[in-house]
């Protein structure tokens, strides 16, 4: 991996030798992976949904994403949406208004990054 994408990578909220040592230093495995990750729904369905405070399934969406940011070592993005659910579960809806434009934030950063490698 070229150390200026690593770097971007990192920059954009990825731990890279977390994410490389769950995909066994597999970097084509890797990077194939975070392509799909660029045609995953949730993050718009997620939008979607808060925009109609349709809770339940904005949860749900938010769920998944915190699952894939997980699994992905996405690390500020998956603190985000863990804090996301449990204001979507208790409807806090202060709560979720402070935290959408961080996630959008950190989500574009990193498509961006995910894009420049693929």
């Amino acid at each position: 991996m070229d150390t200026l994408i690593k770097e971007e990578l990192i920059l954009a909220g990825i731990d890279i030798d977390t994410a490389l040592t769950r995909f066994m230093n597999n970097e084509n495995l890797l990077q194939k992976t975070l392509s799909l990750f660029l045609e995953d729904t949730n993050f718009q369905n997620l939008l979607t949904h808060l925009q109609t405070e349709n809770f339940s399934e904005a949860y749900k969406a938010s769920h998944t994403l915190k699952g894939l940011c997980g699994n992905l070592s996405f690390t500020h993005l998956f603190e985000l949406f863990s804090a996301l659910c449990i204001a979507l579960q208790e409807k806090n809806i202060e709560t979720i208004t402070s935290l959408i434009p961080s996630i959008i934030e950190k989500h574009s950063k990193l498509i961006q990054a995910i894009k420049k490698w693929n």
